[in-house]
């Protein structure tokens, strides 16, 4: 990451190798189409989407957090990685996920 990147960030990052599940709430979200073609659509919505997370803590306890969903990539490997900003309660999840 660059340094113009990094600058940026409210919150340092930290490296973490974690299991998260994610659930995206069944809310209708509505959107509107950019593109669409026979392999599918871009779409656009006003607000991000939401979705809970669980994640295990130190002592074993999985405990889940509201996040909004913020950006999603496909990957050269064809993975997916999403970037999800927590709601609230996530200020102090650094002090209690496993490493």
């Amino acid at each position: 990451m660059d340094k113009k990147t990094e600058s940026r960030r409210q919150f340092p990052r930290v490296g973490i190798k974690a299991q998260v599940e994610f659930f995206v709430d069944a809310d209708i979200v509505t959107a509107e189409t950019i593109d669409i073609s026979d392999g599918g659509l871009r779409i656009t919505t006003q607000v991000p989407v939401k979705a809970t997370l669980r994640l295990t803590e130190k002592n074993g306890r999985i405990s889940e957090y509201q996040a909004e969903m913020i950006w999603a990539r496909r990957n050269p490997d064809e993975q997916m990685t999403f970037g999800l900003k927590f709601i609230d309660g996530g200020d102090k999840v650094l002090d209690i996920v496993s490493f």
